[in-house]
């Protein structure tokens, strides 16, 4: 699962987090090529958007930890930086083009361990360690096809890998026991969306990503290795795996309220109940319920002057509420997200924070 929530959709660059991790409704980067290229002809005639994040979030059942035999008397935290987009579009006569790398999950965990001592001497010792990124190749093609609608479709290539190894040191035996499991993952989609000005004020916006398989090359090694016993025994299986991902569709408006501000609210329906997983071969059981994740934002200007060019300073605020997939416990997330920067010319900065919380599971998650 990656860090945090399971509704993962494209990238969340700093306007659209501070706005309730809101994504295919507001045309402010050329991140939307990856949620609804349609708004890549809302941009200007050029652009390029680097983004990067620094993440924290908070964890208690994870792998074997508080799951198995390792456990913990709070939760764990993992802390992630990453310049996680980079992106360029054009716009020329009504048509967009738009070609994006980004990652979309991260699968790091908390580095977990146990130790046993007698007085001075270290007998015993568990560690638990895990890490894995996805990334996202996308090329992205959209129309103007009359006044005020536009059309979009983009083409996804997602690769990435995924580590994961548990061992065992018994030291007044001299034996390490080891369980390494690596995983290289791709897999390929198709997404596409639709925007409409249905007045001065209110623009509508619909996107689709396609289900889709993503297929991981496994590696599994368990070791049992005693070098006073003269032993080293290996067990090495290799499969490919299966994760079938779900189907979503997503519905957003853009309302201006007034001169430089306005509303964007956005439902993402996430079809979870088809999601399936063949680990090592075996179908695995996934009990998961489709989601409806809901954000809102506001955003205001600000104009000022600066060496006689004008500029404007934006005011963000949202919400988003994120349910999770599992049916046992209830869990949801609730974030809270501010944003500013500074727009001068042709060279906007921003920057976006959101904060907030699981409830359900009575764990207190925080991300």
């Amino acid at each position: 699962a990656p860090v945090r929530t399971w509704n993962k959709l494209g990238i969340s660059t700093a306007s659209s987090l501070s706005m309730g991790n809101t994504l295919f409704t507001l045309a402010s980067d050329c991140s939307v090529a990856l949620t609804n290229p349609a708004l890549l002809t809302r941009l200007s005639s050029f652009t390029f958007t680097i983004s990067s994040s620094y993440s924290s979030a908070s964890l208690f059942k994870y792998s074997i930890v508080n799951t198995g035999v390792l456990g913990t008397k709070e939760n764990q935290s993992v802390g992630l930086y990453a310049i996680d987009f980079l992106g360029a579009s054009m716009t020329h006569k009504g048509w967009a083009f738009a070609f994006n790398y980004g990652i979309l999950e991260h699968y790091d965990r908390p580095v977990t361990g146990s130790r046993f001592s007698e007085g001075e001497s270290l007998v015993y010792q568990m560690n638990f360690r895990q890490k894995g990124e996805l990334k996202s190749i996308n090329l992205a093609l959209a129309r103007k096809i009359s006044k005020g609608v536009s059309l979009g479709f983009g083409i996804n290539y997602v690769t990435g890998n995924s580590e994961k190894s548990i061992s065992e040191e018994l030291y007044w035996l001299d034996i390490t026991i080891s369980d390494e499991k690596n995983y290289d993952i791709d897999g390929f989609y198709l997404n596409g969306g639709l925007a409409a000005d249905l007045s001065e004020r209110l623009t509508l916006s619909a996107m689709f990503r396609t289900s889709y398989e993503r297929k991981a090359d496994s590696k599994s090694l368990l070791r049992f290795h005693s070098p006073q016993g003269n032993t080293d025994i290996r067990i090495e299986a290799s499969a490919n795996s299966i994760y079938k991902q779900p189907m979503v569709l997503g519905l957003g408006i853009n309302y201006k309220l007034a001169h430089n501000f306005l509303m964007v609210s956005e439902l993402s329906f996430f079809n979870w109940s088809k999601y399936e997983v063949n680990f090592f071969g075996e179908d695995m059981k996934r009990k998961f319920n489709n989601t409806v994740r809901i954000g809102a934002g506001l955003e205001n200007f600000s104009s000022f002057k600066m060496f006689n060019q004008e500029g404007k300073i934006p005011f963000r605020f949202g919400i988003c509420y994120d349910p999770q997939p599992m049916k046992e416990p209830n869990s949801y997330y609730l974030i809270f997200s501010f944003g500013t920067g500074l727009h001068w010319e042709n060279f906007f900065l921003d920057l976006g924070i959101h904060t907030g919380g699981e409830n359900g599971s009575g764990d207190e998650l925080t991300a």
